[in-house]
């Protein structure tokens, strides 16, 4: 049945003409090299490891478990057939993948004017619509996503794609191919550094009870007119644009200053206003100051930690929980130890029960470079590095105050 379908819309998109490059307007979205607009009742989501997400939000809890998927791109290597099957699993998580199967093999179309390969997938209780494009010296690919375990599901899903997803895969435009990106050039501003500042935010546990975390939130500005919400990768240089479109990365972008408006555009298109007052930014209930980094070369002496613990969600025949702590102590010679421990307990409602636990030790150097602590394990591991800043409340590494 899926087979049928996929042909049919294989056919449909084949017939369609090459649309002329549309111009970016209100609405549309970007994602690395796409420019992409969504119908009513399609929300972004999160996007990492080069990957966006975009959920379904329709009336009705219309294929409400549907999602459409848009990868960061690769360069070009092998047929693009030989690409798309590579990268079938790209979209699955990992628990899934054992259980893909082929059930539409690559068929070549024409798909927003470029020569595509699409193909069809089931992946446990649900299929997968794939569609790669040949843009030369890049492949890109997307997919849509719909649930398959019962036939009116099924229907349900492919006639959703039919009618909303499949223009919007016909109807993309890719920057390297002349597609008109939504980040507009940076402009000069008088923004410069690290503007930082903290908010209390709920976070359920498994047992169904709220704590409140602090949660840190920093902002890097340049006087170029570039912005990077979060650390940038590359410390305190500029962002290279290309490279993080390459990479999917959808933190940065640039702002625009009128009075005490502080507009944020961000690569995906999406605006965000921050307002200026006096030295600090607010957006909503957090305030952003501007905060010194750390100088390169500092040491410092003291202990960060952690500790984390929830209770076994209510009716689920167990009473106990898992709990989790990590400590790394910092010495002024420039060397760190750490150890964490991670583990749970609980007991049967019928009798019996368990423990478990493990702990880990770790030590290395650190350096303090960019505005960055970058710790290197003496296992040989990769270095790995977090923000460091000195707030008005004390040393801040990553979302930890130094003890």
């Amino acid at each position: 049945m899926i087979r049928a379908i996929l042909l049919t819309f294989a056919a449909m998109i084949q017939r369609q003409p090459d649309l002329a490059p549309i111009v970016a307007l209100p609405g549309q979205y970007q994602f690395g090299n796409v420019v992409y607009s969504l119908p009513d009742g399609w929300t972004p989501g999160r996007n990492s490891d080069g990957v966006q997400v975009i959920y379904s939000d329709l009336p009705d809890d219309l294929c409400e478990y549907c999602y459409v998927y848009i990868s960061a791109g690769y360069p070009a290597e092998g047929t693009l057939a030989d690409f798309i099957t590579l990268h079938q699993a790209d979209f699955a998580d990992e628990d899934d993948r054992d259980s893909i199967r082929v059930i539409s093999a690559p068929a070549p179309l024409i798909a927003s004017g470029k020569t595509a390969q699409m193909m069809g997938i089931t992946l446990d209780q649900d299929f997968q619509v794939l569609v790669a494009y040949d843009l030369g010296d890049r492949y890109e690919l997307v997919a849509f996503e719909g649930y398959a375990n019962e036939n009116a599901d099924l229907t349900e899903g492919m006639a959703v794609f039919s009618d909303q997803i499949s223009p919007v895969f016909d109807q993309l435009q890719f920057v390297t191919a002349g597609g008109v990106s939504l980040l507009p050039a940076p402009v000069p501003g008088t923004l410069s550094g690290l503007y930082w500042g903290t908010t209390l935010e709920e976070v359920w546990g498994i047992d169904l009870m709220m704590r409140y975390d602090l949660a840190t939130h920093s902002y890097f500005f340049w006087p170029d007119g570039q912005f990077y919400e979060g650390i940038p990768p590359d410390g305190l240089r500029p962002p290279d644009r290309a490279r993080l479109f390459a990479a999917g990365d959808a933190q940065f972008g640039v702002y625009r200053q009128q009075g005490p408006l502080v507009r944020l555009t961000y690569s995906t298109g999406q605006v965000e206003d921050l307002t200026l007052s006096g030295t600090d930014l607010t957006l909503d209930d957090l305030t952003l100051s501007p905060t010194p980094l750390m100088p390169d070369g500092a040491r410092i002496d003291g202990t960060i930690a952690s500790f984390f613990y929830s209770g076994f969600a209510p009716g689920a025949g167990i009473e106990g929980g898992v709990s989790a702590s990590s400590a790394t102590t910092f010495l002024m010679d420039g060397t760190y130890t750490g150890e964490s421990f991670g583990g749970g307990a609980g007991t049967f409602d019928g009798g019996g029960g368990f423990s478990t636990g493990s702990t880990d030790a770790t030590g290395g150097r650190y350096e303090v470079r960019g505005g960055l602590i970058i710790l290197t394990p003496q296992d040989g591991s990769p270095p790995n590095s977090r923000i460091i800043v000195d707030t008005s409340e004390g040393i801040m590494i990553g979302d930890q105050f130094l003890d």
